[in-house]
This record gives C-alpha cells, structure tokens and sequence, in this order.
C-alpha cells in the first residue's frame, strides 16, 4: 500500500518509537567517506595499500571503502561471517525423497539518486514499513547475493520508485530448479548422479563465464533435465537455482565476492554515469564529481524472507543500522597529454579558479612514456607555485609538486627549458574545480595553447602532411589503471580507409605516454602529401589525447572529436 506520510512525520514516528532501542552506530561520529582516486583490482581481495580511502563501518560491522579513477566508481565491503552461506534452495536426499533447505549471504546499498523528494536514501523510510515504495523519487539499489549472482561477476542492480521495487532493464541470474509438482529438482548436472555441484549454469556459455574473477568456492556444472530414474545416494545435493548471464542495466554493478577465515570481502564496480531505461527513466544514481552521494547498507546472514532480517525486526536486539552515509567524491582532474621541457621547449601550466570563495589547493604529477615520475625542471619559491612573467628562477626537478589558487585568480606554473628534451604527460588533481590550459613555447616554430584533454574511449583527429613541411603530432595519455590498447585506422580525405593504413598499439601501460607523427604511428602507409583523418579506438578503457599541427614558424592545436 502507497504511504502518503511526510518523511518529517516519519522521522518523528522513528524517533519517538526506536530511539531508545537502536543501538548506536559504532562510529557515530564518522558517517562520511571520501574517495580516493585509483584503480583497484576486483578480486575480492583486499590486498595492502590497495583502497586507499577513509572508511566507515556500520553498527553491523560492515566496514566500506570507496574509490574512483576516469571512468568507474568502486566500493568495497568486508564484514565478519562465521561461515559462507552460498546453497539457497539446496535440494538434498535422504534416500527416499528430496527436500529443500539453505540460503545465501547478501549485502544491500540503497543509493539516493538525487531527486527531490522526501526518502533520500534512507532504509527505514524508501523500505521499511511496510513495503519497499517511497514516498516521491526514487532510489538506486545494490543487492549482492552469494548464490545467484556473484558466481556470474555481478550484484542485483535495482531501483525503487512509488510503485514499489522495480528490476533494471536486462535479466538477472539464478532461476528456481524445481519442477512443476514442487517435489523435485527439474534439472541436475551432467555429472550427475553423485556430481554433488554447488552451482548449475544454464548452458555451456554460462559455464564459460562462470566465476569471471576467481573467487567462488565450489564446483559448477551445466544443467541436463532431472531423470527420475537415476540412482541417487542418500545425502546427494542437487543445486537449487540455475544460474544465467546477467544482461542490461541489470548488470551494470559488477562484482567479486570472496570468503576466507570467516570474513567476507566484496568488491564493486560501476561505471561513472548512470544507466537510463528503455523508457529514458533514470535507474542508476551518477557520481557527481567535487559532490556527495547519500546511502543506506544493510546485511542478510544466511536469510530468506526480507521480514526476517535485522531491520525488520525492529533492529532492536539484533543490531540494525539507520544511519545514513555519504560518500564525498574528488574534483575533475586535469589531463594534459602532452608536457615537455628542455632544448627550446617550455610548458606554462595556467590554472585558473572560478569559485569567489573557496581556495583551490592540488597537486601536479608530471610522469614519462613508461607512466614513472618523470622529473622536470619548474620555477618555484619555497615550494609554493607563484606566477611568472620574466625569468625562469633555476629549480631542482621535480615530477610532483603542491599548488593553490586563489578565488577568482590564476597561477601559472612555468618549466625552466633547461637541459636535454624531456617529454611526458601532466594531471592536475584539484581539490576544487578548475579549468587549465598547458602553453607549448617552442623555439623556431611559436607558441601553442593546449587545454585539458578529455578521456574517450575513442575519438577523431584532421591530419595532414607535406614532405619536408608541415607534419601531425598525437599525444596520449592512458588515464586508466590499467593496460590498454590503441587501434589506429588512417582515413583519406572522403573517410575511406588508406592502404595499409592501420596498426594497433597494445599494452600503453597505466599513466603511460605515447607522442608520435602520423608517419611514425602509420609507417606503411603512403602519407606524403596526405591530408585526411585518423581514427583512434581504444580497448580496455580511455585515454586523454592532444593533436598538434607543427612545421616552420607553425605550431597550432587541432580538435581532438569524441567518437560514439
């Protein structure tokens, strides 16, 4: 039944009814998280210096972590289980008939989407009592199940509305394996009798896929009809739920669960931008960068019925939490793929603060091709970066270094030209919003300006040619925690493709740098006189690109374009 209470007049009810009967949250006064930036790897291991980020941890015992890198949001959870609960439905015989028993351990996140009504993203009033609907907007749901759906890589990614709960678009993972009396299994495995598997896939390309990301105990197999006249043992288990591919926005948070020693460590992982339905309706919250986002987390420990956990029980004795959290995200970063230094060349990093009250303060981290530190000679007093209009005052190199602008001001933060020629690539991290713009000051050729490079997954440059003349640089960036690979296609000036005017550049390792003319990225291909375009794919995720047309007394930026 739709509530039509006010959230104020809940609240009042919440107070007045559980106040004294909640247990305080552990950490009452820490119920913020603030993401870091990287890249962690989903294995459903916490591995040391990983995740990075504060943390909270809930009255029980769920402790969170959150992190974000150019593309992707992730949240870790770790909380204490005495044993791993992974056989919902299980059908078990006792020699004469088969029955069902067993559950499976899940963790929920509700997330508020932003909307302005009156739940937010609290549990107790988008939930409980007594239907999961709230009272305006809408909320994002996370619902991570042992059985169903972490052996296929993913949490159940969900959405509550005024109707009530309502499934992404897509499928979802883990069928009933029951037949049509309720007496019996429909399907066994292939090996059975006497497999004993804990999961059943639906075909051979869910088996195939089975367990993306190692961590799922227990053996799988790919489902056959149940024959009623095979010979079971007394004690032989059959799966209770077929698992299947999950598919569309239904799948959109992926994940990696693991148990070990008695503590359960999930991993998460969703793309920055939310997904919208068929309908165009919002289903997923976005992560509003240099924002916050409110959440609610509860625990299900071996249970079935949502009216027997914690929360539904009043919380009382058994420990539910009402707290709401949040998560603070960090600012855009800058990306400059291009940053040089010495034997003529000069980069001017100009940084400019739009707030007219906030400070803000970052860092800039200058690193080479193979995505190290690379050090570059800039001018400093003391260690804080101050505008320079003259000469360069002589400075240690550094590849890392604080700034802070002012409200409203700029700061400008120039290199030396020192020494031999040094190139690589730049990343402001404010703490703020910024906008930047990298000035090139090559001898002989001009002055350049370069602004901040977008991370695409692919994307369009102009190109052109002329032997002994004008020529076209690239730079790249890999913004990604992680390898990537390029595949260049070289188009002629109607976008048909060139003779042997393709090449794939693989593994452009984390932070790594790539800065190449077009007759060096395409060696094979005829580019005297050339005038066209090249087309830039990225696989395994984005990288930040410059393009710069250069020849004698030239050097001029050209637009780097998005690709669909």
């Amino acid at each position: 039944m739709k509530r039509t209470f006010t959230l104020l007049a809940f609240t009042v009810f919440l107070i007045i009814g559980f106040a004294l009967l909640v247990p305080t949250p552990i950490n009452a006064q820490n119920t913020t998280i603030t993401a870091t930036i990287g890249t962690p790897t989903l294995d459903g291991v916490e591995s040391p210096g990983e995740w990075t980020s504060s943390s909270i941890t809930t009255s029980r015992g769920v402790t969170i972590k959150s992190m974000v890198d150019v593309g992707n949001f992730y949240v870790l959870a770790t909380w204490p289980d005495l044993a791993a609960s992974v056989t919902k439905d299980q059908w078990t015989f006792d020699g004469t008939s088969w029955s069902q028993s067993g559950d499976e351990d899940r963790v929920m996140f509700v997330w508020d989407m932003g909307f302005s009504g009156t739940d937010g993203a609290s549990c107790q009033a988008a939930c409980h009592p007594p239907d999961m609907s709230t009272n305006e907007g809408r909320v994002d749901v996370w619902h991570w199940k042992s059985t169903r759906f972490n052996p296929m890589g993913h949490a159940d990614d969900k959405h509550w509305d005024t109707a009530g709960r309502q499934s992404d678009n897509g499928s979802g993972s883990g069928d009933s394996n029951k037949n049509e009396a309720g007496d019996a299994p429909k399907y066994m495995s292939n090996g059975d009798p006497g497999a004993n598997v804990t999961f059943l896939t639906d075909s051979q390309a869910v088996q195939d896929a089975f367990d993306p990301f190692n961590v799922q105990p227990g053996s799988a197999d790919v489902k056959v009809d149940f024959n009623p006249a095979a010979t079971f043992s007394a004690g032989a288990t059959i799966p209770g739920r077929i698992l299947k591919q999950v598919t569309g926005n239904r799948g959109s948070a992926q994940s990696a669960g693991k148990w070990v020693d008695g503590m359960w460590t999930v991993e998460f992982r969703r793309k920055l931008s939310g997904e919208l339905g068929t309908d165009g309706g919002t289903q997923d919250f976005t992560i509003p960068r240099n924002g916050s986002v409110q959440f609610t987390n509860e625990i299900f420990d071996d249970l079935a019925a949502h009216s027997a956990h914690a929360f539904s029980q009043a919380g009382l004795s058994a420990g539910a939490d009402f707290t709401v959290w949040t998560i603070d995200f960090p600012a855009e970063r800058l990306f400059f793929s291009q940053f040089g230094n010495g034997t003529g060349l000069t980069s001017a990093a100009v940084l400019t603060n739009p707030s007219a009250t906030n400070t803000v303060a970052g860092t800039v981290d200058i690193s080479d091709d193979s995505g190290l530190p690379l050090p570059i000679g800039v001018a400093a007093v003391e260690g804080d970066m101050v505008p320079l209009d003259g000469a360069i005052l002589p400075l240690q190199a550094v590849s890392s270094f604080n700034f802070s602008v002012a409200p409203l001001a700029s700061v400008t933060i120039v290199t030396d030209g020192q020494g031999d020629l040094a190139v690589g690539s730049a990343v402001v991290s404010p703490d703020g919003d910024l906008g930047g713009v990298i000035r090139f000051n090559l001898s002989g050729f001009g002055i350049a300006g370069v602004g901040a490079s977008q991370p695409l997954s692919g994307f369009v440059i102009p190109v052109r040619r002329q032997l002994g003349g004008i020529n076209t640089g690239i730079a790249v960036y890999n913004a990604e925690g992680q390898a990537v690979t390029l595949n260049l296609t070289l188009r002629d000036a109607l976008g048909a493709e060139v003779p042997n005017g393709t090449n794939t550049i693989a593994n452009l390792v984390a932070n790594g740098h790539l800065a190449q003319f077009i007759d060096g990225l395409l060696p094979d291909a005829a580019t005297d006189d050339f005038e066209g375009t090249l087309e830039v794919r990225v696989t395994g995720g984005k990288v930040a690109a410059t393009a710069i047309e250069q020849g004698a007394g030239l050097l001029t930026t050209l637009p780097v374009t998005a690709l669909p």
